[in-house]
């Protein structure tokens, strides 16, 4: 035999109960030694502590939620707009887009999951994926991570691996959609080249950690610092296979998400909206709906409030010859209806998906 290391197709310590074939892959799957994971044993003492921090944390999103919400009706009566007037029937299908936009990036966090070693079951990665973006509408967007990680951790999945793998899918999909957004602007758009510059450099600031190579030595640092969960060795699976994956499941995203854009202007009322039909006023949008989102992520802002709108109407208002008012109404109904959608969906999950998911 020769001197190399030869590795198996994959090894794995799991429960005696579970049964893996070995030489069977997962196709998101590298090689990686799964260690078990001990299920976190709290103290009673401090259980009390540890549910009153749950219970904070949803007044708090719940808080978030109602701000937003306020402020984007109070916008609407502003201008003297009616919802009486809006077709309803377009904005459930705005919605609906939305989910489904989300839906490709829930696949790829369970991915990268599952790609360092951790073994979540993907209905529960999906609960928690779609329950944590109720997180963003809180200022700093920290509970985001703190949702996702409470939700999918546990004896199953290491909730600081948990962590950092957030960081990865939420900062792919930024970085795809700020180079969505500059591929349109820069080949049909070019007279708003800030727009143009602003999403360049979204998405070099975005998108350079998600670099394998990157990825792997920040890891290394965040394990010198003193991260648990062998962070950095389990970040070794994370490859350039990972980051294309990545890439085509956030284009899909935000092509999907600027027909969401699209339908909402639909809705609009017919009398004020003169939507073009062409393709190139749906890139228009898919390259207004990504800048918009990516901006208002990297302002740290409760949902991006004022941030997206400040993209949406110049952009729609203008290039598409709708109107200031007419762009205001579609952008701030459009924050509603993503609100509506992920809090109604958030319920079905939490109370249709048993919580010892990971256990």
């Amino acid at each position: 035999m020769s001197g190399r290391n030869v590795r198996p197709a994959i090894t794995i310590v799991i429960h005696p109960n579970l049964a893996l074939s070995i030489g069977k892959r997962n196709w998101c799957q590298r090689p990686v030694n799964l260690q078990p994971i001990d299920i976190d044993r709290t103290p009673s003492p401090w259980r009390w502590l540890f549910r009153a921090v749950k219970v904070l944390i949803c007044l708090l999103v719940a808080w978030g939620i109602w701000s937003s919400v306020v402020n984007a009706l109070h916008e609407i009566d502003r201008h003297g707009f009616s919802f009486k007037e809006i077709r309803a029937g377009w904005l459930v299908l705005s919605g609906t887009l939305y989910l489904v936009a989300l839906l490709p990036m829930g696949l790829y966090w369970h991915c990268v999951l599952t790609t360092m070693g951790q073994r979540p079951r993907l209905p529960h990665t999906l609960r928690a994926y779609y329950i944590g973006h109720l997180g963003k509408y809180v200022p700093g967007k920290a509970l985001v991570v703190v949702l996702r990680t409470a939700l999918v951790g546990g004896s199953r999945v290491d909730r600081t691996i948990a962590a950092v793998s957030v960081f990865v899918e939420t900062l792919m999909q930024m970085s795809v959609g700020s180079a969505v957004a500059a591929a349109i602007i820069g080949l049909r758009f070019r007279h708003h080249w800030p727009l143009l510059i602003a999403a360049i450099g979204l998405m070099v600031a975005a998108g350079l950690p998600t670099l394998p190579p990157v990825f792997r030595y920040l890891a290394k640092v965040l394990r010198r610092l003193g991260a648990a969960g062998d962070v950095d060795r389990h970040a070794e699976a994370v490859d350039t296979r990972m980051f294309l994956y990545g890439w085509l499941a956030a284009g899909c995203c935000w092509f999907v998400m600027g027909l969401s854009l699209w339908s909402t202007i639909k809705a609009m009322p017919v009398a004020h909206t003169q939507m073009p039909g062409d393709f190139e006023a749906y890139l228009l949008l898919t390259a207004t709906v990504a800048l918009a989102v990516v901006a208002g992520f990297l302002s740290l802002l409760p949902g991006g409030i004022g941030i997206r709108e400040l993209v949406l109407i110049p952009l729609i208002g203008h290039e598409m010859q709708l109107g200031i008012v007419l762009a205001l109404v579609s952008a701030v109904t459009l924050r509603l209806i993503w609100i509506l959608s992920e809090v109604v969906l958030s319920i079905i999950l939490y109370f249709g998906v048993r919580k010892g998911v990971n256990e």
